[in-house]
């Protein structure tokens, strides 16, 4: 198989995001006597497909499986980051809320493109080899 290409990437990430959720709701098909969505639960799923979609993009599969599978593994993605985030400072303390100029801590905006790379680069790293 061809690499896939970013568009087919994007639908196999989009559709690989929403596969648990339907998976169940045929589970569950006998609980449904009438299916109705709200407005919220319809765009809550198409924002899990974008970002399923673009996670699929942005790491490049090689093949049209590691596409799908990039969207299926979405939910264990975002909580890795999530877990990897460093603790709430307490903002109790008026010397941490002030912003100096000289702070080194600080990103300036032109810093934008290598947080955006390593976003990638994290995602990429932890796809446990699914991903060339």
């Amino acid at each position: 198989m061809d690499r896939p290409s970013d568009i087919v990437a994007m639908l196999l990430g989009s559709l690989g995001a929403l596969a648990p959720e339907i998976v169940r709701l045929y589970h569950d098909r006998e609980k449904l006597v009438s299916i109705s969505f709200s407005l919220r639960y319809c765009l809550v799923s198409v924002a899990y497909a974008l970002l399923g979609g673009v996670v699929a993009v942005c790491l490049r599969p090689s093949t049209w499986y590691s596409a799908l599978y990039s969207g299926i593994t979405l939910p264990f993605i975002v909580s890795g980051i999530a877990k990897n985030r460093p603790p709430k400072k307490n903002m109790a303390n008026t010397q941490d809320n002030i912003i100096r100029a000289s702070d080194p801590t600080q990103q300036p905006f032109y810093k934008v493109k290598k947080t955006i790379r390593t976003w990638i680069n994290l995602i990429r790293d932890h796809a446990d080899g699914l991903f060339l």
